[in-house]
């Protein structure tokens, strides 16, 4: 990209990426960042001499742009803080790019969030002030933990559910499995403290819900 008398470059990004510019000429840069569009500064060292001619080889020196994709654990965690609807298609690009999750990690109190895709199962759980998972082995799980009176309590209607290690989209991570319910629900690993989660069954129809835990 040449930049010969522009003091700023627009360019769109079609993933979620850090900028980082080199030069030359050890210009200085800043980047900020609207929606998809990066607008980069360009600044000068206020020691450089600029040459009276604007189209001199200095003038017209090419600025080295690079965008570095962050990783997916950063994306998805970047999801979980999104406001309003969330198109599925997004969430699956980046669900799919995280690592697995072993099942002892899962172990212990988990909060939960929606990720919002319109899914009708959100505004269930939002009815039941859903607050969690608990995770006391891999064959004791309580899938649904609400808010009772100010405390976690168990909803109870979910029945229990155990953890086990499948093949889920081409990767073998823990899921897990209602006793009593068609449904399942598959981990991927964003961190220690937070994965997230595809919940699927014939119950929930042909659509998927998404959501996260963390602690």
């Amino acid at each position: 990209m040449t930049n010969p008398k522009n003091r700023q470059v627009r360019m769109t990004l079609t993933s979620i990426c850090n900028v980082t510019m080199t030069n030359p000429k050890n210009r200085l840069f800043q980047k900020t960042r609207t929606s998809s569009i990066y607008i980069v500064t360009m600044t000068e060292p206020k020691n450089r001499r600029r040459p009276k001619d604007v189209n001199s080889p200095l003038q017209q020196q090419n600025t080295s742009i690079q965008a570095s994709c962050i990783l997916p654990a950063e994306q998805f965690i970047a999801l979980t803080q999104t406001q309003g609807r969330i198109d599925p298609t997004l969430i699956d690009a980046v669900y799919n790019k995280l690592g697995p999750v072993k099942p002892a990690l899962m172990l212990g109190e988990w909060g939960g969030g929606i990720l919002d895709t319109g899914h009708p199962i959100g505004d269930t759980l939002k009815e039941i002030r859903w607050l969690g998972k608990s995770f006391t082995s891999a064959e004791q799980v309580d899938p649904v933990i609400i808010d009772k009176n100010g405390q976690r309590a168990s909803w109870g209607k979910w029945g229990l559910a155990t953890l086990h290690e499948v093949l889920y989209r081409d990767v073998v991570s823990t899921a897990m499995i209602y006793d009593d319910r068609p449904v399942f629900d598959y981990f991927r690993y964003v961190n220690d403290d937070m994965v997230a989660g595809i919940m699927e069954g014939k119950e929930l129809g042909e659509n998927l819900f998404y959501f996260y835990l963390k602690r």
